[in-house]
Formats: structure tokens, C-alpha cells, sequence
């Protein structure tokens, strides 16, 4: 996992007050973490 990624991942996390932003960021951040 890169570090850009780790901190986008968290940048996403902080953002789920908006749940639906959260959401989106989060399924399109997980298969580039996971990979």
C-alpha cells in the first residue's frame, strides 16, 4: 500500500459525515489498496 493511497484512504474515512461522499470514496479508493 503506498503511502498516497493510505492517506486518501484516511482523507475518505474523515469525510463520512457526508455518508454518501464517504461511501463513493471509499469503494473507489479499496480496489487500489487492495491491489
Amino acid at each position: 500500500m503506498s503511502l498516497v493511497l493510505s492517506l486518501m484512504f484516511i482523507f475518505c474515512a474523515l469525510r463520512l459525515r457526508s455518508r454518501v461522499i464517504g461511501l463513493n470514496c471509499l469503494i473507489h479508493s479499496a480496489p487500489n489498496i487492495t491491489s
